[in-house]
């Protein structure tokens, strides 16, 4: 684990997703020490160049390619950080799976890179990442989630909006790009109260998960925190020290008779998701049942930092956003104020279950 950085995990969060500073995701599991490679993420993108030191090849930076003929180049540690969003796996790895096993899993692995929210599938032991191009009209890619029963791979976009891949289908040689099958309209939009001119928004992050067979979209919104707090104009162009979560909603898919949807109406508030609770950050969104946890809260979203764009661009901030949001009385409890003497190490943190500390996580 020295030298990488979490992120993603599986579905029941007992297998976590590494990358170094080279680029190389692995599938591990801390517990056995079980590992897996994917691709390296390191030639995803023709736009991106590795600069390594001449003496022992260690990459010291990362040049990116501009389409305007410019070129901006970055820390590697800055560049993993900021520009690798996430990478999650479809399926968990058998537990019973040790350090002598040698077949990899079969899973899939969804890596979101890039600012503007680029997508990639790749199998352990591949020897490429597929690229899945957008679907006309359809946004950033934000996360995704694997259905079992319908075998479809379900992506949120930056607007809401979701599109179902039918994964078995793809393969990565020969290269088959993976085809939508099934779009679904955005969700509404959320409003959020005036905001103070120290305050900027960050872009809603959007979650995927099913539960109890029913496909969930949590959208997150949250605010970040400028360097000097007086409400000077010029304090957009500030340091960014801390990022909060204003408001989370839990939206669920509603279909009709024969699976048919109203575009305009296919998305319903949710008040209450019983006795689970929902995990989301730089992981794989989690569902947990608490029937027998009672340390955890029933009907509530725990979530780690997860901000996107600007902030991830800079390290020195005072305190992670991490919490718990009531679904209920639509409330939020802050773990790490801004104003607190904790101290951050950065990279964000992700959530971890070993599968003897949870009981039950539905499909």
């Amino acid at each position: 684990m020295v030298g990488r950085r979490c992120v993603g995990s599986s579905p029941d969060g007992g297998w976590l997703v590494t990358l170094d500073l080279a680029l190389q995701p692995r599938i591990l599991n801390p517990l056995t020490h079980k590992e897996f490679r994917l691709p390296s993420l390191l030639n995803i993108s023709t736009n991106i160049e590795a600069i390594k030191d001449g003496s022992d090849g260690v990459i010291l930076e990362f040049v990116n390619y501009r389409s305007n003929m410019t070129q901006i180049s970055y820390p590697a540690n800055i560049f993993r950080d900021a520009f690798i969003r996430r990478v999650i796996i479809t399926d968990a790895p058998p537990n019973h799976m040790c350090i002598t096993d040698v077949d990899p899993p079969n899973v899939v692995a969804v890596a979101f890179y890039f600012l503007d929210g680029c997508m990639a599938l790749a199998r352990p032991e591949d020897p490429r990442w597929v690229r899945v191009e957008r679907f006309p009209g359809f946004g950033s890619f934000m996360d995704a989630v694997y259905c079992h029963e319908d075998q479809l791979l379900y992506v949120v976009a930056k607007d809401g909006s979701v599109i179902g891949y039918d994964l078995p289908n793809f393969r990565t040689y020969p290269p088959l790009r993976p085809r939508p099958i099934l779009c679904i309209s955005p969700i509404p939009k959320i409003c959020i109260s005036p905001l103070n001119i120290h305050i900027q928004d960050i872009c809603p992050i959007k979650y995927l998960v099913f539960l109890d067979g029913e496909l969930l979209q949590i959208q997150r919104t949250s605010k970040s925190y400028t360097a000097k707090g007086t409400g000077c104009e010029d304090e957009y162009n500030s340091p960014i020290v801390g990022i909060e979560t204003q408001h989370i909603e839990v939206m669920r898919f509603k279909s009709g008779p024969n699976d048919t949807y109203d575009p305009l109406s296919c998305w319903d508030k949710v008040q209450d998701i019983g006795n689970y609770s929902l995990f989301i950050g730089c992981n794989h969104t989690l569902v947990v049942s608490i029937s027998e946890n009672s340390e955890l809260r029933p009907n509530c979203v725990y979530f780690t930092d997860d901000s996107y764009g600007q902030c991830d661009l800079v390290q020195q901030r005072k305190a992670w956003d991490v919490g718990v949001y009531d679904i209920k009385n639509e409330t939020i409890e802050i773990f790490f104020p801004p104003d607190s003497d904790q101290q951050v190490i950065w990279p964000p943190p992700s959530w971890f279950m070993p599968p003897k500390l949870h009981l039950s996580f539905p499909k």
